[in-house]
């Protein structure tokens, strides 16, 4: 499949890097695609493309992977603004790594890749980062979404030191968000 390729190509480095790749193409064949099975007027919800990437099998091994993703359904959905927060972890996934690794990747990035939507009281809480923080998006670890999620995943033994490792990582970094 054509996203199956993208992820690949973008994973090994290999002969069709990510900046070879128009994602505005890429997005148009798999609306054509869409079409050609679902009618002449069909148009391919993205957020429901988003849920897809529940499927065994995938993980985000890199950042640079998330950042075509979101770059992918930016362009797909003709939009600024990343797939929803619920959408990628709202809700249990049967793929649970591949969940982490989304999640992994959202703390992992800086917030023009993926903001982190945030309540009220959560921006507050975020805003105590110190600014020489060396994480990428301390606003994240502000998120009770997120964290709710990741208290879940820990729970999952095979996950356990990733998440763990994650909460270290934030812990040594800017505390003040993660305990607020």
């Amino acid at each position: 499949s054509i996203l199956s390729s993208l992820i690949a190509s973008v994973n090994s480095g290999g002969p069709a890097p990510p900046t070879e790749w128009n994602l505005v193409i890429v997005a148009q064949v798999l609306q054509d695609d869409y079409n050609g099975r679902n009618g002449a007027l069909a148009i391919l919800n993205w957020e429901m493309v988003a849920e897809s990437f529940d499927f065994p099998g995938f993980q985000l091994d890199r950042t640079p992977q998330f950042k075509v993703l979101m770059d992918l359904y930016r362009a797909g959905t003709g939009s600024n603004a990343p797939p929803s927060l619920h959408t990628l972890v709202g809700k249990s996934w049967r793929n649970t790594a591949g969940q982490l690794s989304v999640l992994e990747c959202i703390l992992s990035v800086p917030p023009s890749v993926y903001q982190v939507p945030l309540e009220e009281e959560e921006m507050a809480d975020g805003q105590t980062a110190p600014p020489t923080t060396s994480l990428q998006n301390p606003q994240g670890w502000a998120c009770t979404a997120i964290l709710n999620r990741l208290l879940y995943l820990s729970d999952i033994p095979g996950l356990y030191r990733r998440v763990r490792d994650l909460f270290v990582k934030c812990l040594l970094n800017c505390p003040e968000v993660l305990l607020c």
